[in-house]
């Protein structure tokens, strides 16, 4: 059995909602709250706020289309203040957490993919919610929660199952999927109350210093570019080479399950993310973004040569592609250089393609598969155009000989 909700744009007003609801409501809450019989003026006294921890992890992958998330060094995987989902689930179930039973009357989850804005600057911190609301925790029940990015991806309705929340959704290479749940770190491990642990998350456990923290995992493989040319020739701005596209073959729809009761399911990403439809090409995006903080279209690129050390730069090429993990990728790369027509003739654009079947290693015959959450940078070499140059080659004759004949004498 399944259902199916908005999950972003819609919550944002209906979170309001919630919140003008859960304040009307607090005088009807239980003792152990403390709020109970005390005035107006201090009906959030007693109540926990809930506080969204999320961390964005250190591994070999980097990641907004707004591109990528973070970086491969720690002064680079930093959050930028990217927007993220969040559920907020009664624990071990796919059911929405609900203040009280108004609220559920009315519809009204604390969290149902709701948008938060992570922080800015740091690796973890304290998330905000995008309308600016706060919201509190049941005085009772444990609560888990939940966290996905899709960032602009064409993305339908959420469908509740009873042990899944999917969301069917189609990338196209600039967006970093990401997912993760909230789980005590390794200090609140250390540090709280075995009850708090055992009660995450929860009022009780807020109070015992145990919200949530999401770490957000990477779930597609990333790839960046970089040309280097191998003659000063490819570099000049008239006749150099441009990289004007890149293209790679790969599947674009997918299915994010951002939730499981399954708990064996939560690091398992071929659970997490399938992909499905056929075959589509998507592009290599510019790492420069629009008035709206989308990536824009790839503005072509030369390599430059460094002639101090006679050698052609790497020059970065675009953002990144952010697509499935595989075994080798299918890529395209649409290259011109200009190149007189005659002798003294003025130099005229050529267009073409280069083919290349990507893997991990393009020496080895068994190649290591690309794994999620890995960013692997391609570094393509380039040699230009070459003149088509036709030697015309005289080959002498060859001696054979004298013969001598006397048709008289055969008379």
């Amino acid at each position: 059995m399944k259902t199916t909700h908005k999950t972003i744009k819609s919550m944002k007003k209906v979170n309001l909602m919630a919140l003008a609801t859960i304040v009307m409501a607090l005088a009807s809450c239980s003792q152990s709250d403390d709020i109970a019989g005390q005035p107006a003026e201090n009906l959030n006294e007693g109540l926990e706020p809930i506080q969204l921890n999320v961390s964005n992890p250190y591994s070999a992958s980097l990641t907004r289309g707004t591109g990528v998330v973070g970086g491969l060094t720690e002064n680079d995987n930093v959050w930028r203040m990217q927007h993220v989902n969040i559920y907020m689930l009664n624990r071990g179930t796919t059911e929405f957490a609900y203040f009280n039973q108004q609220n559920m009357n009315a519809g009204i989850p604390i969290y149902a993919g709701a948008d938060f804005v992570t922080p800015n600057g740091v690796v973890s911190d304290i998330a905000s919610a995008a309308d600016g609301s706060i919201k509190y925790y049941p005085p009772s029940g444990n609560f888990d929660f939940w966290g996905y990015r899709l960032d602009d991806c064409v993305a339908e309705d959420a469908i509740v199952y009873k042990d899944s929340i999917v969301i069917p959704f189609t990338l196209d290479g600039s967006q970093d999927i990401m997912v993760g749940k909230a789980m005590p770190t390794a200090n609140q491990l250390a540090t709280a109350s075995q009850q708090a642990i055992d009660r995450v998350y929860s009022a009780y456990a807020a109070r015992n210093g145990v919200q949530p923290d999401i770490t957000f995992k990477h779930l597609l493989t990333r790839l960046t570019f970089q040309a280097q040319a191998r003659s000063s020739n490819v570099c000049d701005q008239e006749q150099g080479v441009y990289i004007d596209s890149v293209q790679i073959k790969t599947v674009a729809g997918a299915r994010l399950t951002v939730a499981f009761t399954d708990a064996a399911n939560i690091s398992n990403v071929n659970e997490q993310i399938k992909f499905t439809g056929d075959s589509v090409y998507l592009y290599l995006k510019d790492s420069q973004v629009d008035e709206k903080g989308n990536l824009k279209k790839l503005e072509p690129v030369l390599p430059t040569w460094n002639f101090a050390e006679n050698r052609g730069d790497s020059v970065k090429i675009g953002e990144s592609l952010m697509i499935p993990a595989g075994d080798k990728y299918e890529l395209l790369f649409f290259v011109r250089q200009s190149k007189p027509s005659q002798v003294g003739g003025q130099a005229v654009p050529m267009y073409y393609q280069l083919p290349y079947t990507l893997t991990t290693d393009p020496n080895s015959t068994t190649p290591a598969p690309f794994l999620p959450g890995y960013s692997y940078n391609v570094l393509l070499s380039i040699n230009g155009l070459q003149d088509i140059v036709i030697t015309a080659t005289l080959e002498k004759w060859g001696d054979g000989g004298t013969i001598n004949i006397s048709p008289e004498d055969d008379m």
